[in-house]
């Protein structure tokens, strides 16, 4: 839901005209992904990222309320379940607490031995090299530069919400998944950050 998130918004974004359709489903697949995993629901919204064309408020503004709309259903049927299975939002399990040593998890995460994203995964490296290519596409300061195309709002927003799912497992008491190997709760932000990484050189 993620991945379909993000390559609805960036095809949206790329267009020279509006795609008001792709723009309704990336928000709708970006509402899915909260309703599908309720803690995705800080990362979600930067699937959206590609949408936020800082040289066309006006564009922006009208593709992320297309995207609202279609997140709309998917989260109301969210705080449904939400609410009659806990009794309000976000009531998770009794004993489901974030207790964990939040840069313990986050190291363990994203190198160790049993656990890291970056063991399991090593074209993570290539996803942060990817980023090179959006480099001096706009003059100016830097934050235009990377902000200027479409691409470079995708390859950004597919980091934040890997990082977003790392920064919210590494604090909680299960960080590691339970059994099995491998960061098993940041899993979904992969098929973001592959066809960065499938294209870096």
């Amino acid at each position: 839901a993620l991945a379909l998130a993000l390559l609805a918004a960036l095809s949206s974004a790329r267009s020279p005209a509006a795609r008001p359709g792709l723009e309704v489903a990336a928000g709708l697949a970006a509402g899915v992904a909260v309703l599908a995993k309720s803690s995705l629901i800080a990362a979600a919204p930067f699937a959206l990222l590609p949408l936020l064309d800082p040289f066309d408020r006006r564009r922006s503004l009208r593709a992320l309320a297309r995207a609202a709309t279609g997140a709309a259903g998917p989260l109301v049927l969210w705080a449904a379940f939400e609410m009659a299975r806990f009794g309000h939002l976000f009531g998770g399990y009794p004993d489901d607490r974030f207790t964990h040593p939040w840069l313990d998890g986050l190291w363990r995460l994203l190198v160790g031995a049993n656990r890291g994203l970056l063991l399991f995964w090593p074209a993570l490296l290539l996803f942060a090299w990817a980023g090179r290519q959006w480099r001096g596409t706009w003059p100016g300061s830097w934050l235009r530069s990377w902000l200027g195309t479409p691409g470079a709002r995708a390859w950004i927003g597919a980091g934040l919400v890997t990082a977003l799912q790392l920064a919210t497992a590494a604090g909680y008491w299960g960080w590691h998944g339970m059994e099995g190997w491998g960061p098993r709760l940041a899993l979904s932000g992969v098929p973001l950050l592959a066809p960065f990484a499938a294209t870096a050189f």
